[in-house]
């Protein structure tokens, strides 16, 4: 080694593990609440008319003979809304 030449650094030099156990389990305890979360708005739907996904309005539907068309506009933006929304606060630390 000459004068100013560093020692190479070990291969485990910045080595990064990644996502530990502990991260993997708050996101399953996360995703196990989003899916009761979603169960039960399932539920409530059978009883609540205007809770219905795939029926609100601005979703679009055609009916022209044999052939029916459904659109749902509304109901993807606000899938695409609330699936922003928990990502983002799952994101952030």
């Amino acid at each position: 080694m000459g004068a100013g030449e560093r020692p190479a650094a070990p291969a485990t030099a910045g080595y990064d593990p990644g996502v530990g156990l502990g991260d993997i389990g708050r996101a399953l305890v996360a995703l196990g609440a989003l899916l009761v979360v979603a169960g039960i708005l399932l539920l409530a739907s059978e009883r609540l008319p205007w809770l219905r996904l795939g029926h609100l309005p601005g979703d679009l539907t055609v009916n022209k003979g044999s052939f029916r068309l459904h659109f749902p506009i509304a109901t993807s933006l606000l899938a695409s809304a609330a699936l922003s929304l928990v990502l983002w606060l799952l994101h952030r630390r």
